[in-house]
């Protein structure tokens, strides 16, 4: 099991350079961090001052190229890959309920097409595409944070931490877990690695 970039397949490193390019931010190689950063948390944060790798900031303008960057294909619901979930809502959008703005629904149609604009990303679209217009009028053009770091370890002194002001979206060639390791994620985040592995802490007792 690969626990270094290096050790990676020509298709995984490929894969990797790929999203890398859709991600539009710096390839960070091997650790990548800030010097501050390799002894204690690993901070990925939309907040240039704690974050131990500088964030890269993208504008996303519709539900579309937020699937692309962020979410699940629907190839793999359509080829049977991946199972589609209980999504909510389960009701389609009215079509002739116009969305302006917040005023004009109320708060419990806020969040169905919050939730909806979810489904869109994490599942099958088709299945809310009617929430489409309404979600993209209320929360679009959206700012996305983007990391990327070909290898990552995470151990019980160096918890990987998720936050900030905007969803992140993060690119990993390698993550390797410590036992005891954790990964403590805060705000609405997309994770990406080519490989996962944990293996035993090795460090004096």
């Amino acid at each position: 099991m690969a626990t270094a970039f290096d050790q990676l397949s020509d298709q995984q490193k490929t894969q990797y350079r790929e999203r890398l390019s859709r991600l539009g931010c710096p390839d960070h190689e091997g650790s990548g961090l800030r010097p501050r950063s390799k002894n204690g948390p690993i901070h990925l944060s939309s907040n240039p001052r704690e974050s131990a790798v500088l964030p890269h900031f993208l504008q996303v303008h519709d539900l579309d190229e937020l699937k692309a960057l962020a979410g699940v294909p629907d190839s793999l619901f359509d080829s049977g890959a991946v199972a589609a979930a209980d999504w909510e809502p389960q009701e389609e959008w009215p079509a002739a309920r116009e969305v302006t703005n917040f005023t004009s629904i109320d708060p419990k149609e806020a969040r169905r097409i919050l939730n909806a604009g979810r489904a869109y990303v994490l599942g099958p679209s088709q299945r809310f595409a009617s929430y489409k217009k309404a979600f993209e009028k209320l929360h679009m053009p959206l700012v996305v944070v983007t990391f990327s770091l070909q290898d990552v370890t995470v151990s019980p002194g160096n918890p990987l931490i998720l936050s900030g002001d905007h969803p992140i979206v993060a690119n990993f060639g390698t993550v390797t877990i410590v036992d005891g390791g954790q990964i403590l994620v805060q705000v609405e985040a997309t994770v990406n690695m080519q490989v996962l592995t944990k293996v035993p802490d090795s460090s004096p007792s």
